[in-house]
C-alpha cells in the first residue's frame, strides 16, 4: 500500500477575531503519495492537537474531524470546529507560547492514524491574540501577520503557492510565491469550412512565471456535447472512437502556449454536421496532463459549430495517350471528394468542345473510387478525328468537370500503351502493326533467375536483342527443368487466356522501362527485373543474369544464385 504523505501549503490563517464570535483556525494541506501523484476526492480521517512549549509539548487542545480532498487533493478544516477530544479552543492564551500544531492522519477516513506531522504556528494565531487591533480581513483564509512593528494583512493565495517570509525594511513580510492556476477560455470557432475549422485557447493568465513554464493544454473536439468525465477520459486516452484531442503543447515542436490567442486548426471534420469543442489547460499550480496522472486539468466553456455543406468534388484530366485510329486511353485524378463520398466518376468525350455526361461517349467508375487517380479507355472513334475530352466526378452536391484537353486520332492500327491481347502494347515495329505486349502486371516482386543449379552454359548469352526473350526463356526452362523461377512464372502466365508470355530479353525490357507509365501497374519503381540475357563470365563465375533498376534505367547484372529480382511477363503479336 502506498504511503501517503500530507503538504501544507497554507499553515493557519484567522477565521474570526471577533470576541464574541467562535474563534477558529483555517487550516489547509495538499494529501500526496509517495509517487508525489495526489490523493483526491477521497475522505480522511484526521486528529488535531495543539501543543505547547514545542513540538513534543503538552496537548492542550485536541479534536478529530474527517474532511474531504478536492480534485487538486487539497483539504480545508477550521481547527476548533471538530470533535473535541480533551480542551477548549476559546480558552487557549496564544500569549503563553510557542505553539505547534500536530496532525496525524488515516488516509482510510477512520482513525488508524498511521501519518504524523507537526508545524509550529507562526505570526497568525497571534492575531488572535490581538484581537481587533490589526487591519480586518474581507476574504476567508486572508492572514495578518506581524512583522515586528505593526500587524499587516496578506490576502489569501492561490492553490499551489508557498508562503515565504522576506526581509523587507519593516521587518520580515510573508509573502505568496509559485504558479497560479492559469487563466483561459474556448476561442470561438472561425475559418469554418466543410472539413475544418480554426478553434484554439485564449490565455489571458498563464498562472505567473512559473505557471507560463509549465503551461499546457489543448482542444477536445467532438460530434455530442461532453460531460465531465468524457472530457477527463479524452485528456487520459486521446483520440478515440467518439472523441478527439487535438493537442498542442508548449515545447512539442510547436508554437509555445502562451498568453493571448492560440488558434488550433483541425482537419478531416465531416461537411454539414454540429462539433462542440471545449479548450482545456494546465500548469504546476494545477496537475499535470500526463497520460499517468490521477488529477484533472481546467476545462474553458463549452462551444459548438456547424461545418458547412460539401463541395463538388474537383478532378483533374489526364492526357490522353495510346491513340490509334478506333480508341485511345485517358484518365483522371480526383484530388479532393468535396466533403461528401463520391458516388460516380470517368471520363466523357465528343467532337465538339466541353462534352458533359448527357453524352453516351463515357466511361463509368461508379462509387468505387472515392479519390485518387483512374484509367479508361475511349472507344468507338473515328480516323483523324479531333476529340475533347474532360473527366468527371460526382458527389452529393453535384457534378464536376476537370480541365479539357484534345487530341486527334491517326490511321494507326496499334498505339503505345493501348490496351490488347492479355496486357498493354509497349513497343511497334516499323510497320506499326506487329510489337511486343507487356502484362499489366508483375508476377513476382522476389524470385531467383535460376532453379538451384546452375545448368546453362551460356548459350543465351548473346541473345539480349529485340525479338529473342522468347527463345530465350524456351532455351532456360529446358536447362534448368521444372520448378518456381523467373523464366518458369513467365511462360507459365496465362493473361488474357494467352499461353505464349515469356521472359524479355534485356532490350525488349528496356523499352518496357521505357513505356513503364503507358503500361502502368509498377507501383514499385525502386526495384530491378530480371531479363532472359544469361551472363556466363562476370569476375570468373558462371551464373549471371541481365535485370535492369526500373527507377533509373540504368542495366546491370545479378547473381542468379542470391538475387531476388520482379518479373513482368511479355508477349509478341
Amino acid at each position: 500500500m502506498k504511503r501517503i504523505l500530507l503538504s501544507i501549503i497554507v499553515f493557519a490563517t484567522v477565521y474570526s477575531i471577533k470576541a464574541q464570535a467562535p474563534q477558529l483556525l483555517s487550516y489547509q494541506a495538499v494529501v500526496r503519495d509517495t509517487a508525489n501523484n495526489i490523493v483526491a476526492g477521497k475522505t480522511v480521517g484526521m486528529r488535531i492537537s495543539i501543543l505547547q512549549g514545542g513540538a513534543a509539548g503538552t496537548a492542550i487542545y485536541e479534536e478529530t474531524q474527517k474532511p474531504l480532498t478536492n480534485a487538486a487533493g487539497l483539504l480545508s478544516i477550521q481547527i476548533g470546529a471538530g470533535t473535541v477530544v480533551t480542551g477548549v479552543f476559546a480558552n487557549i492564551n496564544w500569549a503563553t507560547g510557542p505553539y505547534f500544531i500536530k496532525t496525524e492522519t488515516d488516509p482510510k477516513g477512520g482513525t488508524s492514524y498511521t501519518i504524523t506531522g507537526t508545524a509550529q504556528l507562526l505570526s497568525v494565531p497571534y492575531a488572535l491574540y490581538a484581537g481587533e487591533s490589526g487591519p480586518a480581513g474581507k476574504n476567508p483564509g486572508d492572514m495578518l501577520y506581524w512583522n515586528g512593528k505593526q500587524w499587516g494583512l496578506l490576502p489569501v493565495g492561490l492553490a499551489g503557492q508557498q508562503l515565504l517570509l522576506r526581509p523587507t525594511p519593516s521587518g520580515l513580510q510573508p509573502s505568496w510565491f509559485g504558479a497560479s492556476a492559469p487563466v483561459f477560455n474556448t476561442m470561438i470557432p472561425y475559418s469554418i469550412t466543410h472539413n475544418s475549422v480554426v478553434t484554439g485557447i485564449n490565455v489571458s493568465s498563464a498562472g505567473g512565471p512559473l505557471g507560463a513554464q509549465s503551461l499546457k493544454g489543448g482542444i477536445l473536439i467532438s460530434v455530442k456535447p461532453f460531460t465531465a468525465i468524457a472530457m477527463e477520459d479524452s485528456i487520459w486516452a486521446g483520440k478515440s472512437t467518439s472523441y478527439y484531442s487535438k493537442s498542442y503543447y508548449a515545447g512539442s515542436g510547436q508554437p509555445p502556449l502562451g498568453v493571448g490567442k492560440n488558434p488550433i486548426t483541425v482537419p478531416g471534420l465531416q461537411a454539414s454536421t454540429t462539433y462542440y469543442i471545449v479548450a482545456f489547460a494546465s500548469n504546476a499550480a494545477t496537475v499535470s496532463l500526463d497520460s499517468t496522472d490521477s488529477g484533472y486539468p481546467i476545462f474553458g466553456s463549452l462551444l459548438s459549430f456547424t461545418t458547412s455543406a460539401p463541395l463538388v468534388p474537383t478532378v483533374t484530366t489526364n492526357p490522353v495517350f495510346a491513340i490509334n485510329k478506333v480508341s485511345a486511353r485517358g484518365g483522371g485524378v480526383i484530388n479532393s471528394d468535396g466533403g461528401a463520398v463520391v458516388t460516380n466518376s470517368g471520363i466523357v468525350w465528343g467532337t465538339s468542345p466541353n462534352p458533359d455526361t448527357t453524352l453516351s461517349s463515357k466511361t463509368t467508375n461508379g462509387s468505387s473510387l472515392d479519390s485518387g487517380s483512374f484509367r479508361a479507355v475511349l472507344t468507338g472513334l473515328i480516323a483523324n478525328t479531333t476529340y475533347y475530352v474532360r473527366a468527371y466526378a460526382v458527389n452529393k452536391s453535384g457534378i464536376a468537370y476537370g480541365n479539357q484537353v484534345s487530341f486527334k486520332t491517326n490511321n494507326a492500327t496499334f498505339a503505345i500503351g493501348e490496351l490488347y491481347g492479355g496486357g498493354a502494347i509497349f513497343y511497334l515495329d516499323s510497320t506499326g502493326n506487329h510489337g511486343l505486349i507487356a502484362s499489366l502486371a508483375d508476377q513476382s516482386n522476389s524470385i531467383a533467375w535460376w532453379n538451384g543449379s546452375i545448368k546453362t552454359d551460356g548459350k543465351s548469352d548473346t541473345a539480349t536483342a529485340i525479338g529473342k526473350g522468347a527463345a530465350n526463356t524456351t532455351y532456360i526452362i529446358a536447362a534448368q527443368g521444372t520448378g518456381t523461377y523467373a523464366a518458369s512464372i513467365a511462360r507459365n502466365y496465362n493473361g488474357g487466356g494467352f499461353t505464349d508470355w515469356y521472359l524479355p530479353s534485356l532490350l525488349e525490357l528496356q523499352q518496357l522501362f521505357f513505356q513503364q507509365s503507358l503500361v502502368g501497374g509498377f507501383t514499385d519503381t525502386w526495384t530491378r527485373f530480371w531479363s532472359s540475357s544469361e551472363h556466363t563470365l562476370i569476375y570468373n563465375q558462371l551464373g549471371f543474369a541481365d535485370d535492369i533498376d526500373f527507377n533509373v534505367g540504368e542495366l546491370g547484372h545479378e547473381d542468379q544464385t542470391s538475387a531476388a529480382n520482379n518479373v513482368r511477363a511479355i508477349r509478341s503479336f
